[in-house]
């Protein structure tokens, strides 16, 4: 154990992990807090329902309040922790990549990208389904990031250069949302914008079933590549002094 807050974990002979006992602390005290806001919004609401209750419940799918845990506050419960991690994974990703604390998925432009993408879609007609309002979100968001990547390419990829062309495409993306809102008819701005800022009602398991296998399927990726970003935290010096500094191109 090192005086400095970090162990070194092996848990298999060629197996080394660092542990930031501080770190540590603060993610097992956030996911208590977390567990017992999510037990207490299972358990309050127009009709309180006592814990042992909805443990019951939750265990044997049957009982007086099978249809308000099981059907209606438990799956929004999951569905918003899913969500609250996957916003939590994308703002820190971008973070590191970009080594701005302050940045975001909505501040370089990827988060109004989606949000470009649902009404230009909506306006033309395309989207007839509710359902098929994520993936074409999904899509704005993936070519809005593949157009600051472009514009801010420049023999190499500095940090501060994508920061503020991502600033500038957001901007620009931002600009056509309020344009098509101020422009449609009320009813449809109100669905839109409801759409855009995100709600909880009517949500359940169909929702939450596609998330989290996202969820799935990425968390690996990210553990796997987080030891690669790592070194972008570092400032230039540091960086290079362990052989991944920048080079013009990159880092390597």
């Amino acid at each position: 154990m090192s005086p400095t807050g970090v162990s070194v974990l092996r848990p298999h002979p060629s197996v080394s992990l660092l542990l930031h006992r501080r770190s540590a602390a603060v993610a097992a005290t956030l996911l208590l807090l977390l567990a017992v806001a999510m037990l207490a919004a299972a358990c309050l609401g127009q009709t309180y329902i006592s814990p042992g209750a909805v443990g019951h419940t939750l265990r044997t799918g049957s009982g007086p309040y099978d249809l308000v845990v099981n059907e209606l506050r438990v799956p929004r419960i999951v569905l918003g922790a899913l969500v609250g991690v996957a916003l939590g994974l994308a703002g820190a990703l971008v973070q590191t990549v970009t080594r701005n604390p302050l940045a975001s998925p909505d501040v370089i432009g990827v988060g109004h990208g989606a949000a470009a993408a649902t009404v230009l879609a909506l306006s033309a007609g395309l989207v007839n389904s509710p359902s098929a309002m994520p993936a074409v979100s999904v899509v704005g968001g993936l070519v809005a990031a593949a157009l600051v990547y472009a514009l801010a390419w420049r023999h190499g990829m500095q940090p501060s250069r994508f920061v503020l062309t991502g600033v500038g495409i957001g901007v620009a993306l931002s600009a056509v949302v309020q344009l098509y809102l101020s422009d449609s008819e009320l009813q449809e701005a109100e669905t839109v914008k409801l759409w855009l800022t995100g709600s909880l009602n009517g949500r359940g398991w169909e929702q939450a079933a596609p998330l989290a296998v996202v969820l799935l399927v990425c968390l690996p990726a990210l553990v796997w590549a987080s030891r690669a970003v790592r070194p972008l935290g570092l400032d230039a010096d540091t960086a290079a002094s362990l052989g991944c500094g920048w080079t013009g191109l990159g880092w390597r």
